[in-house]
């Protein structure tokens, strides 16, 4: 198997202080569920969350 398990934090800073970040071929697929709240339907390499 060898697969590689990445964890994070589960939310961001409210408002415009939070953000995702990831290099050139990561990706991050979101849903906006509502209240100004989005959850993570699919990602791809490593990205950072703050």
């Amino acid at each position: 198997m060898g697969g590689r398990l990445y964890t994070s934090t589960t939310s961001t800073l409210l408002g415009t202080g939070g953000s995702i970040s990831g290099a050139a071929p990561d990706a991050i697929e979101l849903q906006y569920v509502g209240g100004g709240l989005f959850t993570v339907l699919s990602h791809e390499g490593s990205l950072a969350i703050r």
